[in-house]
Formats: C-alpha cells, structure tokens, sequence
C-alpha cells in the first residue's frame, strides 16, 4: 500500500465535523451496535458504575481464571488488554486499580484451586504478580486509609497470593514496604 493509499486520522475527524448531531449519533449507535468490545467501551466511557467495572472484571475472570480450563486456556494478553481498556475509557482511579486487585484475586484462587506452580506456568505466576504490584502502586498513591474498602480488599487477596504460593511473606513485606 502506497502512503498515499493510507487513511488518516486527520481526515476522518475531518469528516466527522461535517456530521450533523442525528448523523453522529447514528454512527455512534452503529458502532455500539458493531460489537460487543465497542459496547463495553461506550457503557464504561459514559455510563460507569459498579454494573460496568463488574461486567470488566467477568472478562478478566474468563481469561485469568477459566472456569473450565481443559476447555479453555489461560489468556493473559486478553486479560492485561482488558485493563487497557478500561483505562482508556474511564480513566477511573479507583476503579482501575480495583480490576487489577480482582485480576490478581481471581488468579491467586485459581492457583490453589488447580495447584499451579512454577516452571511452565512462570509467565502467569509473573503477570499475577506484576499486576497487583501495580495495584498496590495505584492504591498507594491514590492515599486511602486503612478502613477503605479498596484497602482492606488489597490485604485480603495479598494473604491469597501468599496462601496460594505466587509471592513469599518477604516479597509482599516489600511490596507493601511503603503502603
């Protein structure tokens, strides 16, 4: 394809400008209507709400921690594209870190429950790790007290990652280091 064949951000805002309300709104509706990402992402981006962070962290859930996984395998890209997602729509400081926690929480079980350790499992034990380490960054600058919800959530799956052998007692003694 020739540079000059190549479509441009520049010239579909262009067009878009053009638009009347009715017509925006059409394309809009169309695009909800195009599929199931595009709906998740204009429910989160102007709806918000515990029904739209719960129906993000059911995605997680689907792909960390599949409820049939000699059916299904363990997606991490899908899951970590999730959290993308939702960040770009929302934007949410809290219910960011939130899904995060959920992510971490749902792979911590998963791992009791089907006895997964090291080795050939390392990537997911990783990205587990790597993102409530990330949560915990988020939670700590966000400056909740201990008694908030998002807080004590965050203690109770760091005992489930301890439980289920994702992190040792020191690690998490360092990740909380300054928390």
């Amino acid at each position: 394809m020739s540079k000059e064949n190549k479509t441009r951000w520049s010239d579909t805002k262009r067009n878009l400008s053009k638009l009347s309300p009715e017509d925006l709104m059409k394309l809009v509706s169309e695009l909800y209507a195009l599929s199931p990402q595009n709906k998740d992402f204009l429910d989160a981006k102007f709806i918000r709400g515990d029904d739209i962070l719960e129906r993000y962290r059911n995605q997680i859930k689907e792909y960390i921690a599949p409820t049939e996984p000699w059916k299904y395998d363990i997606q991490v890209s899908k899951a970590k594209k999730i959290l993308s997602l939702y960040k770009k729509a929302t934007g949410d400081d809290v219910g960011l870190p939130d899904l995060m926690i959920s992510y971490a929480e749902y792979g911590a079980d998963f791992t009791a429950q089907y006895g997964i350790s090291y080795g050939d499992n390392e990537p997911y034990l990783c990205s587990l790790t790597v993102v409530f380490k990330d949560a915990v960054r988020m939670v700590r600058k966000l400056g909740l007290e201990k008694n908030h919800p998002l807080f004590m959530k965050l203690i109770s799956v760091s005992k489930k990652m301890v439980d289920a052998h994702i992190v040792e007692e020191e690690e998490l003694g360092e990740i909380f280091n300054n928390l």
